[in-house]
């Protein structure tokens, strides 16, 4: 008798655990912003005096709890082809949208994404890669702004390469 209520104890502590976590669904605000990045667009960057022009194409996953990208251009530093793929999904127990992506030079980028509910959206993101001349670390502040349903502007501010800063960057989407 003594083990039995320790015993239902946890069961209804593991039971409430898991009813929480399995209730914490993806915010309408959020899903709403990320539904106005499906489809394809044409991008153009402008990082300084540098210009990159590249494609992406961004879907809802089949179970609709993550918005799937892929990409095609130029990388900005070494402007040599590169492609990439990610994935932006919910992170319930942080509350925010999390983004992780894998790029065929062997980048690895993930970002955390402020969506509130009044259409303010920032992503502080990192990047980690390899050139030939070593490991190379990328940090920005990343702020999207809708300008209508076809257009979308990416400012990154306080870009910083390898602890050093850099000049700004400007993605303009527009949609295909």
């Amino acid at each position: 008798m003594i083990l039995k209520f320790p015993l239902l104890s946890v069961m209804a502590t593991c039971l409430l655990l898991f009813t929480s976590t399995a209730s914490a669904e993806m915010p309408k605000h959020v899903r709403d912003a990320l539904t106005k990045l499906e489809g394809e667009w044409k991008i153009t960057t402008t990082i300084g005096e540098k210009t990159i022009e590249w494609e992406l194409t961004c879907k809802w996953s089949p179970t609709k709890d993550a918005m799937v990208y892929s990409w095609e251009g130029p990388d900005y530093i070494t402007q040599e082809p590169n492609t990439g793929t990610g994935i932006i999904g919910w992170d319930a127990a942080k509350q925010m949208a999390v983004e992780f992506e894998t790029e065929g030079d062997g980048t690895i980028f993930t970002a955390t994404h402020y969506i509130s509910d009044k259409g303010e959206w920032t992503s502080p993101s990192k990047a980690t890669g390899i050139t030939e001349d070593g490991p190379v670390y990328v940090e920005v502040q990343r702020a999207f702004v809708f300008e209508g349903d076809d257009v979308l502007v990416i400012h990154g501010k306080h870009r910083i390469i390898n602890g050093k800063k850099e000049p700004n960057e400007k993605s303009v989407f527009k949609r295909k």
